[in-house]
């Protein structure tokens, strides 16, 4: 039952910070460089996606400490370092190989992030750490894709036009609070079990 309980927050901890991230996002990103020109990037551009991106990382990070913080303590550095490496990520996916690598990127550097934050690092258990930040960083990213593809097959049948270029704030806003709503919830129901098993595993040993 407990394990049940920590699934289910953990997920819709995803699914609200995600959906809230990217909504914010949207607004400050295409509020202040509208509209977009996809072919040709403008300083102007690539500073909104920037400023737009921190708090997007922080707010997804924030969410899952919420979720996270009844079992277990995080890094302090989480969020920070969440804001940072999904803004990096993302930019360098978005401006070097264009969508969807983006998001891909973004979110494996959230999985690789949020599981090097719940354990601390040392020589011995360096390699470990590695490993276990590159399958949850695989996982987070495997989520963001059927995130995606789900709302694009969702939004095809449904006969509704997301996320084309050039599309004003108020539809952008709408496109990135659904992309997030969707990445969120895979993410989510991805990675539920293996976290739940981590916190679960760490408060027993806390308890010994």
């Amino acid at each position: 039952m407990l394990r049940r309980s920590v699934e289910v927050r953990w997920v819709l901890a995803n699914l609200a910070s995600s959906s809230l991230g990217f909504g914010v996002f949207a607004v400050i990103a295409h509020g202040l460089a509208s509209p977009h020109d996809e072919e040709h990037t403008t300083l102007a551009q690539f500073a909104a996606h920037t400023l737009g991106l921190l708090p997007a990382g922080a707010i997804i990070a924030l969410g899952q400490k919420l979720a996270l913080e009844r079992h277990t303590r995080v890094a302090r550095w989480f969020t920070p370092a969440m804001s940072l490496s999904m803004t990096v990520a993302f930019l360098v996916g978005a401006y070097g190989l264009r969508p969807p690598f983006d998001f891909l990127f973004a979110y494996a550097a959230a999985g690789a992030t949020l599981e090097l934050a719940l354990r601390p690092i040392d020589k011995d258990n360096l390699r470990e750490a590695v490993r276990r930040a590159a399958v949850t960083g695989l996982l987070f990213a495997a989520g963001s894709f059927v995130g995606m593809l789900a709302l694009s097959l969702g939004a095809r049948g449904l006969g509704v036009r997301l996320g084309e270029p050039g599309e004003d704030v108020a539809r952008h806003v709408v496109t990135m609070v659904l992309g997030g709503l969707f990445i969120g919830a895979a993410v989510g129901l991805l990675t539920a079990r293996r976290i739940a098993r981590r916190l679960l595993m760490s408060s027993s040993s806390s308890a010994d």
